[in-house]
Order: C-alpha cells, then structure tokens, then sequence
C-alpha cells in the first residue's frame, strides 16, 4: 500500500530541493558537497560563514498526527487516501516485550511506523515547511543568487549564514515551528562551525568564538572547530585532513582484517577479497584530491597487495597493478569524483546541478568540485568536457610500458613456481634464490 501510494502520488508528496532525503537521484555526498562548496565560496571571497549541525530529538517519534494529516490535505491529496492513512495510523496498537513479559496493549498516538516504505517521506513532508520558511526569510548563504542557507537529510539539518546575526534570525525560525509542529532541538548534541576566510590570520583571527553565543530552545550551542556531517568530517579551515586520516584509519583495519582472517587463501583469491571489502572509500568524491594526508592511504594499499604477493617493499608500483588486476588507489579516487562531477552536472535537482556547473565552470580553483576535475584533469592528460563527457576508462593502464608487462609476468611467473601452483621438471630453486629472482625482476 505504502508503494502504491508513493507511485500514484509522487508529484503531490514532492519536498523542497533543500531536502535531500529518500529521494531518488540525491544522495548523502551531494548534500555535503552543496555545504561545502558554499564554505568555499564564501572562504575564498574573504567572507565567513556560521555553519550550525542541528540534531532534532527522537523527530520521527515526535509527529502528531493532526499537523501531519494537515500538511496532506494542503497539498491536495485525495481524501479517501487521507482517510486511509489516518486509519492506519490512529488504530496501530503495541505492546512492549521486556524479559520475556509483555505489557499490554496500547495505542500509539503519535511518530510514524518506522521501517515503513512510507514513512520517512511522510516525515520529510511533515518537516518541509520549515525549510520553505527558512529559505522566506531571506538570510543566510547564497552562491550568486542560488541560496544554499539551509540543507536537510531527513532529520539531519544544516543552516549556513555569513553573519552572526543572520544565524540567530535562524534559529529562531526553527524554534518558531519546533513550537507549532511539536519538534524538540537538542542544543548538547547541536554544533556550530566558524568557517573564516583563507586570507585571515588564524593568529589574530578576526571572528572571536569566545564572544559568540547561538541558542536554541533556550539553550546554547557548543562552537567547534569540526564536526561530522552525514559521514563527512567538516573542520573550520576547509581541510579534508581529519576525514581523510579518519577513512584512512578504518582502511588499514579493514586490509589486515581481511588478511588475518583469509591468511591461508591463495594471493589471487585474498587479491578479489581486498577488492571486495576495502574499496568501499565513502565519501572519497569529495575529498580534496591535491590533500597531502592522501598519499598514505594510497601506501597501506599497496603495503596490503605486497603483503598478499609476498614482493618486496621496493617493488615497483606499476608492476604491482598489473599483476593483482587493480589500479593505483589514487586513480580510482580519481574516477569517483569524476563520476560524482558528472552525476552533480546531469542531476535532475536544480540547487545540485547550479552549484556544480558554477563550480567546474567558474569556481574552478576555489572550489573544492571544481579543483578536483582540474586535477584529474592534469593526472590523465585530458581535457576536463572528454573527461565529462565520456566514460573514464582507466587511462592509467596506457600509461604502463610493454617493459613493464613484461616484468610483471616474469614475476607473477616465479610466484606461482614458489607456491607449486607451476612446476618446471628437474629445477630445483630455493626459497632464497626465489626471493632473490622475484626482487631483480620486480625492482
């Protein structure tokens, strides 16, 4: 029922393009790249920008009913499909099971049924006049006339202003509906971010935090210096280092894992296991790809391959590659945000789609989007439309040498005579010569 209703009615139960959540063609990284190309706009422009991570308390439990049907009947949707969910809705019953002793039942007067095909778009319904009222206000961010001063990812709100002031009016836009739609902002769990110019003095920073003082609710909000947003680390200098060295952290785990547990596999096998469960990467489109702290990534990868191989640490990268079927970490990096970029260009969304094409085309260096085509750009030697307009290939595999295929069959050709998968009649090598061969073909 909940399916039939999301297809028949899509176009009435349609958000605001501030909110993000469940639907089709958005994503948890556009969301992030909308906040933080505006923190690039503003940064590089000399501007500032208060960037506030509000958490709403238990939202999906606190929706009451009468508001939520309200919002249905002013957006017209038909009355026998109102009366419908609020049967569903006002008869739901449960009971709790604690020990093994149940309560008796009771009736659920308010939330929706969570893990429900419905539900969240009924909360991002429920939520989606706040956003509308925020963006009337008239304060907060904008990327020329594109406003970007508020995000949401279902309860996950973000709001963005170049002023202090133009924050407080904020906020207290959302303490007016939290009061009507009976929503609670934890301010403990809120955080805000000063993110100043990159032409300031961080010495003798002009925006002095100890003086700044945002409340929700009655209560104050904690200034930090970073915080996460959906998975992404976002710091007050605009540096991608804590998110990287924090991916980073779980990638190395994730390779000895996988190496400790499958230590008696094959290297072919354990090779398609790294592949499988390491290259998840999340958020890595994102990244800042010229960021220093990317190189060790790139290293534990390659430690993790030679460790399956058993090659020398001085083995030469190319060779590597060819032999375990794989390419260079940072070439894959580069692919995402590649395909991210043109996912951004070609969203059906208008806020994504303007605030990419400013990026790649007029931002370019001084946006983190824009800088990392740029980039990609110079890595593969191509232009940045083929690179938009065509499907990545892996270019790096035409930048290896019939020298280096060569090298690397020789090696994969004494590994498998090592480990007895190959076997030449009357030659008997050593473990030691065998390691001394591996190493002068492979270095």
């Amino acid at each position: 029922m909940d399916r039939i209703i999301l297809n028949r009615y899509a176009d009435i139960l349609v958000t605001s393009e501030h909110q993000f959540g469940f639907k089709k063609g958005h994503s948890t990284s556009m969301c992030t790249m909308i906040l933080k190309e505006t923190v690039d706009y503003y940064t590089f422009n000399r501007g500032t920008v208060f960037c506030t991570l509000l958490d709403a308390t238990k939202a999906f439990d606190r929706i009451k009913y009468c508001k939520l049907f309200r919002c249905l009947i002013d957006r017209k949707l038909p009355s026998v499909v109102v009366r419908l969910l609020m049967s569903m809705y006002t008869s739901h019953v449960t009971r709790i099971v604690w020990n093994g002793v149940q309560s008796r039942w009771f009736g659920v007067m308010n939330g929706v049924k969570q893990g429900g095909v419905l539900s969240p778009v009924l909360f991002c319904v429920y939520v989606d006049g706040l956003l509308k009222a925020l963006t009337a206000a008239g304060v907060g961010c904008f990327i020329g006339n594109i406003f970007t001063g508020v995000l949401a990812y279902a309860d996950d709100i973000v709001l963005l202003s170049p002023t202090a002031s133009a924050m407080r009016k904020m906020l207290y836009v959302c303490e007016g509906y939290a009061a009507a739609y009976s929503m609670v902002f934890n301010a403990t769990k809120s955080k805000c971010i000063v993110c100043e110019s990159r032409y300031s003095n961080r010495s003798n920073s002009r925006v002095d935090n100890t003086s700044l003082s945002f409340t929700i609710s009655g209560s104050s909000i904690e200034i930090v210096g970073s915080w996460t947003h959906l998975g992404h680390v976002i710091s007050c200098d605009s540096d991608d280092r804590l998110d990287i060295i924090n991916r980073c952290e779980k990638f190395i785990l994730q390779i000895n894992s996988v190496l400790c547990t499958f230590n008696q596999l094959d290297a072919i096998v354990k090779t398609e296991l790294l592949k499988s469960y390491c290259l998840s990467l999340y958020g890595c489109e994102l990244w800042d790809l010229s960021n220093p702290a990317l190189d060790k990534s790139c290293k534990s990868w390659r430690s993790g391959l030679k460790r399956v191989w058993g090659l020398p640490y001085n083995c030469r990268s190319a060779i590597l590659h060819i032999i375990s079927d794989t390419v260079p970490l940072y070439d894959l990096m580069c692919k995402r945000s590649i395909m991210f970029t043109r996912r951004c260009l070609q969203s059906e969304s208008p806020l994504v789609k303007s605030v990419a094409c400013y990026a790649v085309y007029h931002g370019r260096m001084t946006s983190t989007l824009g800088r990392n085509i740029h980039t990609c750009s110079q890595h593969f030697s191509s232009t940045v439309s083929a690179l938009l307009s065509e499907a990545p290939t892996f270019i790096c595999r035409q930048r290896y040498t019939d020298d280096m295929y060569k090298r690397a069959l020789a090696t994969f050709e004494l590994i498998m005579l090592r480990h007895g998968i190959l076997s030449v009649p009357d030659l008997y090598v050593s473990n030691e010569d065998m390691r001394h061969c591996i190493a002068s073909v492979c270095t």
